[in-house]
C-alpha cells in the first residue's frame, strides 16, 4: 500500500540533467558546475526508484513539458504529469 505521493518538478536542466538520448545526455557535455548531464539524469531516475521502492507513488513534470502548458495554445497540465 502506497504510503504517499511525491511530485518532482524538474525544471532546471543543470539540476536534472538531459534524458537518455538528448545530444547532451550522449555527449560528453556539462553543466556550469562540471557536472555530466548523463549523471544527472541517472541521479535523477535513481531518486524515482527510491521513492517508489518506499511504496510511494511518484510523478514528475519536464521543465520543457511544463512549458508547453504554459503556451498561448496551452496543452493541459494533466498531459505534462506522468506516473513514473
Amino acid at each position: 500500500m502506497a504510503q504517499g505521493v511525491a511530485y518532482w518538478p524538474h525544471a532546471r536542466r543543470r539540476h536534472r540533467g538531459w534524458p537518455i538520448g538528448h545530444t547532451r545526455a550522449e555527449a560528453d557535455a556539462r553543466n556550469h558546475l562540471w557536472q555530466l548531464y548523463a549523471d544527472l539524469y541517472a541521479k535523477t531516475l535513481n531518486q524515482h526508484r527510491l521513492y517508489k521502492e518506499a511504496g510511494y507513488r511518484v510523478f514528475c513534470v519536464w521543465g520543457l513539458d511544463f512549458a508547453k502548458t504554459c503556451q498561448r495554445c496551452p496543452m493541459h497540465i494533466l498531459d505534462a504529469v506522468r506516473e513514473v
